[in-house]
């Protein structure tokens, strides 16, 4: 197995999505390294994409709460949808619903699934719509929005 130089991007570790070392590796690499918790069983597990999408929502509103937005909601749960964040742009005085889509910048991944834009298709459209209708439905001073 070609060994990569340790890189880590947004705090996850190229090395988490190596394959597992076959039997033509040494045996030196084909024993499991710890985990951070020191569990071998768990070393090469990928982090699953709950965790991936949480990672990125953190993000997020990380980055939206560095352009001045105040963030009022996270994970906004309604009967038909949910919304990632819901926050309030200060300068438009405009509430703001925002879905987040977390992938990894892989070129093969992207030619294969696109980017992550392209997983909002109608149906996830139509459920966003639905629960920013039912959070004005329980907020009316929320009307103007984007």
């Amino acid at each position: 197995m070609k060994r990569i130089k340790s890189t880590e991007t947004n705090g996850i570790r190229i090395e988490d999505y190596l394959p597992l070392p076959t039997q033509t590796d040494t045996a030196a690499e084909a024993t499991p390294t710890e985990n951070e918790d020191g569990d071998p069983a768990e070393a090469h597990k990928k982090p699953s994409t709950r965790f991936i999408g949480a990672k990125g929502e953190r993000v997020a509103a990380r980055h939206l709460k560095r352009l001045g937005y105040k963030i009022i909601e996270k994970n906004y749960r309604a009967a038909h949808g949910e919304i990632d964040i819901i926050a309030y742009d200060k300068r438009s005085k405009k509430t703001v619903f925002v879905e987040v889509k977390s992938r990894k910048d892989d070129p093969e991944l992207i030619a294969r699934y696109g980017r992550a834009a392209a997983a909002v298709n109608a149906q996830k459209r139509t459920r966003f719509i639905s629960a920013m209708l039912a959070y004005h439905k329980r907020y009316p001073d929320s009307r103007s929005c984007r």
